[in-house]
């Protein structure tokens, strides 16, 4: 599916095509409090989200190649009530996508993800639950059904409408 091709153009490529695609959600939860008078009696779950946040590029490029694509993007954050500034929640939540282009690097992904928030959530005295929900997997043309492919669109159109350099999507 590509909508931005023209009408009668075909457009492919062999390798990787589309990138693997995942939803995660974590949740951070601890003692909530006063910010100004019992600060110190509560897990600042702010601080754990911001370190979580801020780690997440490191943790997951360390294993991968630097050639290995992989997005994690935070898209969600939410927490406390902004009509009450002065109490620290105690419950915090924190979502996002994930996208690569193997398996593996899917389950490292997963694996460095929840243990990073363990590693956070210890360090910070609350606890953390993250849950992935991979959408779809990566989609990664073998040379030979490409070629199939490509012959058949070029038996249909004018062969200079086809092509075999098709970008990569991240979706």
């Amino acid at each position: 599916n590509q909508p931005e091709l023209d009408l009668g153009r075909f457009s492919t490529r062999t390798g990787p095509v589309m990138a693997a695609a995942s939803i995660f959600r974590a949740v951070l939860r601890g003692a909530g409090g006063h910010g100004g008078s019992s600060a110190h009696k509560a897990a600042d779950l702010t601080m754990a989200q911001a370190e979580f946040v801020l780690g997440l590029q490191t943790v997951v490029r360390r294993g991968l190649t630097p050639t290995q694509p992989v997005v994690l993007t935070i898209c969600h954050v939410s927490g406390g009530s902004a009509d009450a500034l002065n109490v620290m929640p105690r419950e915090l939540h924190l979502g996002g996508t994930a996208r690569c282009f193997d398996l593996v690097t899917c389950d490292l992904i997963e694996t460095r993800l929840k243990a990073f928030g363990q590693h956070i959530a210890a360090l910070h005295g609350c606890e953390v639950t993250v849950d992935l929900d991979w959408e779809a997997v990566p989609l990664i043309n073998p040379p030979d059904q490409t070629e199939i492919i490509l012959r058949a669109a070029r038996a249909v159109v004018d062969p200079a409408q086809v092509s075999a350099d098709r970008p990569v999507s991240t979706g």
